[in-house]
């Protein structure tokens, strides 16, 4: 008999002190009820967004009378989106700049868009979440098939929801998201493999060539002829690109399941964490003032794009229910003037407090051990080099510990029984 795992329900409000703070979240109080008309949008040459915003806005400014009244929203890359349906399907435009430009620094001076509408968004699904009839969520880091995966990365309901091949944007964005994951394939279910995404293709599965030996000739199929005719498995959306694995294989989308429980972290780079530390200590009243000042350059309640929309923003901070956890005891060396300290507001004074150098080196062991944990998992040999490099470092640092200590007390077997403990930690 299978063991069920199960999650147990936490206990919510137990050992703290309730309490209602304001986030820098404002309650959307109107959503529209129309469905949305999203477009893909091309502009060559390519530039950087700021110049395809200037292009964007240049183009509805000579152009509203194509546009038919309608004033699109444009994300400054590729999308766009609209309230109502606009007079053409599908059509190209040029746009000019001046030179003079401050976004203009050499030609050409002239730009092409084009306009093509992707499909239709339903707004039903949105309420019935918020009416407590569905079940939305952004969760993308569970298993179960990789196409539901690829479809909640795009806002999309379901895998029913693709009518059509992803944008080169579209492709970027999804594959940030899954390269490294690690898959199974379905199209063989008595012989499945594992394998680590590596790349996502930007063409569809049935553009992908093939070489395919028949004996006397070596023949080219696409991936979706090649999956009807080797497995019997005809694919339902061959119009997706495919997944790249181990030495240039290409997998359907569809035929990939993620393996589930992985680690699957993405970090912040350098300057995004100093950015986010440096706001975080900010006093929370300089925050809520700044937040204000930006809402009121913002404007919601005038906006006439939201307007268009038939959507309203409250100018309020959202106010929820939090709760102050008790205040951890933190105990230190009995040497010490006051070897118990309870901290108040989050600080505490470590004059006079003393820790056993033992404690410093276990400590950095065990840190050279997750390094070494960490980096073996992830499959690469570049990591294994950082591993490394972190492991040397944190033994080092309970190398200068032990000698210090040696060097205070003179007890010569400290540096070598120690040592060897954080040796074999980090080994095993």
């Amino acid at each position: 008999m299978e063991k069920e795992t199960f999650q147990i329900m936490k206990r919510p409000g137990f050992e703290s002190e309730p309490i209602k703070i304001r986030t820098n979240f404002f309650e959307v109080t109107k959503l529209p009820k129309m469905k949305i008309i999203y477009y893909d949008v091309k502009i060559s040459p390519e530039v950087p967004p700021r110049l395809n915003r200037k292009v964007f806005t240049c183009f509805m400014e000579e152009n509203k009378q194509a546009l038919g009244g309608v004033k699109p929203v444009f994300d400054g890359r590729a999308n766009m989106f609209t309230h109502k349906q606009l007079p053409f399907e599908s059509k190209s435009f040029e746009v000019k700049l001046e030179k003079d430009s401050v976004f203009i620094q050499r030609p050409p001076a002239t730009f092409k868009i084009t306009i093509k509408k992707a499909r239709d968004i339903d707004m039903e699904d949105l309420f019935q979440f918020l009416h407590a009839k569905g079940n939305m969520t952004n969760n993308c880091e569970i298993g179960g098939p990789l196409i539901q995966l690829v479809a909640k990365i795009l806002g999309l309901g379901s895998p029913n929801d693709f009518c059509k091949g992803l944008s080169d944007m579209e492709c970027q964005k999804v594959e940030k998201r899954i390269k490294n994951l690690r898959i199974n394939d379905n199209h063989r279910p008595e012989y499945r493999q594992k394998f680590k995404i590596e790349k996502l293709t930007r063409i569809s599965a049935s553009n992908i060539k093939l070489d395919v030996d028949n004996g006397n000739k070596i023949n080219k199929v696409n991936v979706q002829t090649y999956f009807q005719n080797t497995y019997n498995r005809r694919l339902l959306y061959p119009f997706l690109p495919c997944v790249i694995v181990r030495k240039n294989n290409y997998l359907p989308i569809e035929v990939c399941d993620v393996i589930p429980e992985q680690r699957y972290m993405r970090k912040l780079n350098d300057i995004q964490t100093a950015d986010l530390s440096k706001f975080a200590r900010q006093n929370p009243t300089i925050r809520e003032n700044r937040i204000q000042t930006g809402l009121n350059i913002l404007n919601y309640r005038d906006n006439e794009y939201l307007k268009q929309f038939g959507m309203e923003i409250s100018n309020d901070m959202a106010v929820v229910n939090a709760r102050i956890l008790p205040t951890p005891t933190i105990q230190y060396h009995k040497s010490s003037r006051k070897d118990r300290v309870q901290p108040n507001g989050g600080s505490w004074n470590l004059r006079d407090k003393k820790v056993p150098p033992v404690y410093y080196a276990r400590l950095a062991a065990a840190r050279a051990r997750l390094y070494s944990f960490a980096f073996h998992n992830t499959d690469t040999e570049s990591s294994e080099g950082v591993a490394i490099k972190f492991a040397v470092e944190e033994l080092q640092k309970v190398k200068v510990i032990c000698k210090w200590y040696l060097n205070q007390k003179k007890k010569k077997n400290f540096l070598y029984l120690n040592w060897r403990l954080a040796y074999s930690q980090l080994l095993h």
